[in-house]
């Protein structure tokens, strides 16, 4: 069972066909057709060819460096799509199958049923504030450790900030009720890219150019170079 249709599968009132027990009841000429279908009004035909209430299709598309994961909830009675849901992921692919079961979480669930979960960073940098979605939600404790509560089921962006130390921000997913935890570390700030550095570079070329050839020349040689379709059919129950 695929995670798509695991997760709908957990949804109040529906029996669930998978991708696998679709292509079985259908010949092969409509798996031809379905293969090239995505508009509602044709998934809805092979809906009704299946017998089904409801029909999900997903698509997982390229964006960037990330992915776009999409799907609709459609009734094939009246051809119509009933919602649908894009998660935006612009992180490691490997965690895409996370993002589909967040989306059909969001797709099928009533917000009542979504429970949102905790968010807990470790390992953090002493003063690491820590932003969820743009929005502090604290300052680590002595071990280096926060915990966020209640975040909602999706998509969301992590962003650390310590004094001293490169701000890093981290996507990350939540599933119903599924705690997350994230590394919080972060590297140090370059010696590079400070302002006494700089400052320091001014002076020397100031002296430079005051006469000192020689200087310049030497301080050059040190320089630091800076898819298709994917669907899950669904019958209601009572």
């Amino acid at each position: 069972m695929d995670v798509l249709t695991k997760a709908v599968a957990e949804a109040p009132g529906l029996s669930v066909i998978s991708r696998d027990e679709i292509a079985a009841m259908l010949d092969a000429e409509t798996q031809k057709q379905l293969m090239g279908c995505d508009q509602s009004s044709c998934l809805a035909e092979i809906a009704g060819a299946l017998d089904v209430d409801f029909i999900i299709s997903a698509a997982v598309t390229p964006l960037g460096q990330g992915s776009v994961v999409s799907l609709q909830f459609i009734n094939q009675r009246f051809a119509n799509v009933m919602n649908r849901c894009a998660l935006t992921w612009p992180g490691d692919p490997r965690q895409l199958p996370e993002v589909i079961e967040a989306a059909a979480q969001l797709l099928v669930l009533e917000p009542a049923l979504r429970r949102p979960a905790p968010l807990q960073v470790i390992e953090a940098a002493p003063e690491t504030e820590v932003f969820v979605d743009e929005k502090s939600s604290g300052i680590v404790d002595g071990q280096g450790a926060l915990t966020a509560a209640a975040v909602d089921v999706g998509v969301h962006a992590l962003r650390l900030v310590a004094p001293g130390r490169q701000v890093r921000e981290i996507p990350f997913v939540i599933r119903s009720g599924r705690p997350v935890r994230v590394n919080g570390a972060t590297e140090p700030i370059p010696f590079y890219t400070t302002w006494w550095f700089w400052g320091g570079v001014a002076a020397v070329a100031a002296v430079a150019v005051g006469g000192v050839v020689a200087g310049v020349l030497l301080f050059g040689q040190g320089t630091v170079t800076i898819s298709a379709p994917n669907p899950v059919a669904a019958r209601a129950t009572s």
